[in-house]
C-alpha cells in the first residue's frame, strides 16, 4: 500500500473512532450504575467483545462502522413488543412446540447452553478478493491492494500460467476446481470475477463486508470438517491437483452460500440514514424495527438450549451484513430495581408497575405485568484467514464472545412478549435455513452412479455436467462432496502407482 492510502486509512479511522463512543462496560454492575446515571451516553457505547483466538481474522465493531459508515443507523423502535415480522415462531417448523414462559423455562433449567457438535470455521471470501477466485498462496497476488488491481494481475498470469510452471498449489480454490472438471474457458472463475465488478458498477467500489459469510454460516453444519490436504488427478488424468483444506471448505461455503438457499429470518434490517431519536438516543422511528429482545432471548433458548444447534445472527448493527453462527449462550438475570443477580427469571422479575427507574416506561407493551433485567453473554465463531496447511489444526475454532444488555416484558401468565435493548448496538436479524436442505446445481440430476474418489477419475459424464453448472456460477454437489470426504478420512484421490 502506498504512503498517501496509509495516511487516508490512517486518518478515516482516527476520524471514525473518535464519532463512537468507549465500549461498554465489562462488569454488569459497572453497567447499571453507568446506565442509570446517563442512559444517553452508555446507549451509544458498543457492546463488550472478547476474542479468544490470535488466528482469527479480527474485524472489529469500529471497522464495520467505518466501511460502512455512509448507511450508518441507529436499531430500536417506537414499541418494542414483538412485531409481525418478529416473532420467534416464524423460526421454527409450525409443529415444534416452544417454549415462550418464563417458569417454564426455569424449570428445564435453560439459563446457560451450547451445541451438541461444534461445526468449523474458515473465511468468509470476500468479493473484494474476488470470493473463491481469491489466490490466498500467492504472496504477490495478496499483495495488490484494490479489487481491479487484482484482476488485472489474473488476467496477467491466468491459471495455464501456473500449471506450466508446475505451481498448482498457488492457484485459487476455484481454479483447481475449474482444472479437476475440464473448464478450459475458465467459465467458473470468470462468472466469480464479474461479481466484483457488478458491484463497481452499482456502487462505485466494491464493498469490504460483502463476501460469503453466509455460507460460512451454513456450510459447516452440513459438511464434515477437512482434516488434510488431499491430491486428486484431474478428470483426464493429465493434472494432479492439491486441495488444501481451506481450499475444500472454500468450496463448500460457495455452494451453501448461494442466493437462493430456502431460510427463515425475522427481524430486519433500517434503511434510513437518520431515524429519529428520543432524549437517551433511542429511536422512535416505527420504519427501523430490528430483532426485539423477547426475540432474541427465546430463539436462543428453543434453538440452542432446546435443539442444541447454532442459530445464525447478523451482528452488525447497520446496513452491512455480518452473518455468525451462535454456538453457546448464559444468561444473567437480575432484578431492575436493586441490580441484584439471580439464576432464575421468576426470582429476578418485578411488577412492572414497581420498577422506580424505568428509563423506557412510555415505549412498555400495555399487556406487560412484570419485567426482568438480562445480560446475555454468547459465544459465536469467528473468520480465519485461508492458508496452505496440509493439516487441519486441532484448535481452529476462534471464537468472539460477546454481551448484551437488556430487559424483557412478562404478561400475567409469565409468556415472555417484549423488551428493550440498553444499546442501539444489537443484532439486526436472526435466521435459520429450513430442515434437510441440500443445494444442488441445476446439472446435478445428471451425474448419474457413484464417484469413488480414492480409485477412479472423475467420470467424464460428471466433468461435463459440472462444467455446464459452472457456467452458471455454480459447484456439484456430488464433487464438492466427495472432497470434503476425502479429506476428513485423510484419504488420497487416483494417483500414479
Amino acid at each position: 500500500m502506498g504512503s498517501l492510502k496509509r495516511l487516508l486509512l490512517l486518518f478515516v479511522i482516527l476520524s471514525a473512532t473518535n464519532s463512537f463512543s468507549k465500549t461498554q462496560p465489562h462488569l454488569l454492575e459497572d453497567f447499571l450504575k453507568e446506565f442509570n446515571q446517563n442512559p444517553a451516553k452508555v446507549f451509544k457505547q458498543l457492546p463488550y467483545k472478547k476474542i479468544s483466538s490470535d488466528n482469527a481474522t479480527v474485524i472489529s465493531f469500529t471497522e464495520k462502522l467505518i466501511w460502512r459508515k455512509e448507511y450508518l443507523r441507529q436499531s430500536t423502535t417506537d414499541k418494542m413488543n414483538v412485531q409481525f415480522n418478529d416473532s420467534v415462531e416464524g423460526l421454527f417448523d409450525a409443529q415444534i412446540d416452544l417454549l415462550l414462559n418464563a417458569y417454564k423455562i426455569d424449570e428445564q433449567k435453560l439459563r446457560s447452553g451450547k451445541v451438541k457438535y461444534t461445526p468449523w470455521t474458515g473465511y468468509y471470501w470476500s468479493t473484494k478478493n474476488g470470493l473463491i477466485a481469491y489466490r490466498y498462496s500467492d504472496r504477490k497476488f495478496k499483495r495488490i491492494w484494490n479489487f481491479k488491481g487484482k484482476l488485472k494481475y489474473i488476467k496477467k498470469r491466468p491459471s495455464s500460467y501456473y500449471v506450466k510452471k508446475g505451481r498448482i498449489n498457488l492457484l485459487s480454490p476455484a481454479e483447481k476446481y475449474e482444472l479437476l472438471i475440464g473448464d478450459e474457458n475458465h467459465s467458473f472463475s470468470k462468472y466469480i470475477w464479474q461479481k466484483g465488478l457488478d458491484e463497481i458498477e452499482k456502487y462505485g467500489h466494491v464493498r469490504d463486508w460483502v463476501g460469503l459469510c453466509h455460507g460460512l454460516a451454513l456450510a459447516p453444519a452440513a459438511l464434515p470438517r477437512p482434516k488434510h490436504s488431499i491430491r486428486i488427478k484431474s478428470f483426464d488424468g493429465k493434472h494432479i491437483i492439491k486441495f488444501y483444506p481451506e481450499d475444500i471448505k472454500a468450496l463448500g461455503i460457495y455452494m451453501w452460500g448461494g442466493d437462493y438457499i430456502p431460510s427463515r429470518k425475522v427481524g430486519g434490517r433500517c434503511e434510513k440514514h437518520s431515524p429519529k431519536t428520543d432524549s437517551i438516543g433511542r429511536i422512535i422511528d416505527s420504519d427501523c424495527l430490528d430483532t426485539n429482545p423477547a426475540t432474541f432471548h427465546l430463539a436462543v433458548i428453543n434453538r440452542i438450549g432446546v435443539q442444541k444447534k447454532a442459530l445464525i445472527i447478523d451482528s452488525s448493527y447497520d446496513k452491512s451484513v455480518w452473518n455468525f453462527p451462535v454456538i453457546n449462550y448464559k444468561f444473567t438475570y437480575y432484578n431492575p430495581n436493586t441490580s441484584k443477580k439471580m439464576t432464575k427469571i421468576s426470582e429476578a422479575m418485578i411488577p412492572i408497575d414497581s420498577f422506580s427507574n424505568d428509563k423506557f416506561k412510555k415505549h412498555r407493551s400495555p399487556e406487560a405485568r412484570y419485567i426482568v433485567g438480562v445480560q446475555a453473554n454468547i459465544q459465536y465463531l469467528n473468520f480465519i484467514e485461508p492458508k496452505a496447511k496440509d493439516k487441519e489444526p486441532t484448535a481452529s475454532n476462534p471464537l468472539i464472545n460477546n454481551s448484551y444488555r437488556y430487559d424483557l416484558e412478562l404478561n400475567a401468565n409469565g409468556d415472555i412478549i417484549g423488551g428493550e435493548w440498553y444499546s442501539r448496538f444489537h443484532p439486526d436479524f436472526l435466521w435459520l435455513p429450513y430442515d434437510d436442505i441440500d443445494p444442488q446445481a441445476p446439472y446435478d440430476v445428471m451425474m448419474r452412479g457413484t464417484w469413488d474418489a480414492k480409485n477412479t477419475l472423475l467420470p467424464a459424464k460428471w466433468a461435463e455436467n459440472a462444467v455446464l453448472s459452472a457456467q452458471n456460477g455454480d459447484v456439484s454437489s456430488p464433487i464438492v462432496k466427495a472432497l470434503f470426504e476425502l479429506s476428513h478420512k485423510g484419504a488420497e484421490g487416483i494417483l500414479p502407482r
